[in-house]
């Protein structure tokens, strides 16, 4: 029965199907489904440096869970957490209405971004009855890169909703 057994932290061993050790695989497939998107565009430096600052955090996050340490504070793009949340709930500029004629750059990060808050999801399972931060860095991550798709929207597009919210 060791198969279904696998170390957390070095020093204590768990069940493959406890929340933590899915936490990890979500974080390891994010982390690869980023290195794949760089290789699949060699030509694209803008695209390929902000997946790797996404990538650092994915990275420093792991490095946290294998510490048993939170991350602390999130700095992306120049943004801290207060700006990336400003930025977000910015409704002058409207929510992108997500089709195909955004192009493959712009769905490209809209992938990376579901699956960060997939990743987060469970991240929310696996700790919630602790102080770590990792769903509240996974939170402000996918709204962090929200916004970059804004960066890699082709010229003309113009498929954004808007709504008034209640004072």
């Amino acid at each position: 029965m060791q198969e279904f057994y696998t170390a957390l932290n070095f020093n204590e061993r768990v069940l493959k199907s406890d929340l933590r050790i899915k936490f990890r695989g979500e974080l390891d497939y994010l982390n690869a489904v980023i290195i794949l998107m760089q290789s699949e565009n060699p030509d694209n430096e803008k695209f390929k440096n902000s997946l790797e600052e996404v990538r650092r955090v994915i990275t420093r996050l792991q490095k946290s869970l294998t510490a048993n340490k939170n991350y602390g504070e999130l700095n992306i793009f120049g943004l801290d957490e207060d700006a990336i949340h400003e930025l977000t709930h910015n409704h002058e500029r409207g929510y992108i209405l997500f089709t195909a004629e955004m192009g493959k750059t712009a769905a490209e990060v809209n992938l990376l971004r579901t699956l960060i808050r997939q990743v987060e999801i469970t991240a929310c399972e696996a700790f919630i009855n602790t102080d770590f931060d990792y769903a509240h860095v996974l939170n402000r991550l996918s709204s962090a890169v929200y916004n970059l798709i804004y960066e890699f929207l082709p010229a003309g597009y113009e498929k954004f909703f808007r709504f008034n919210r209640p004072e």
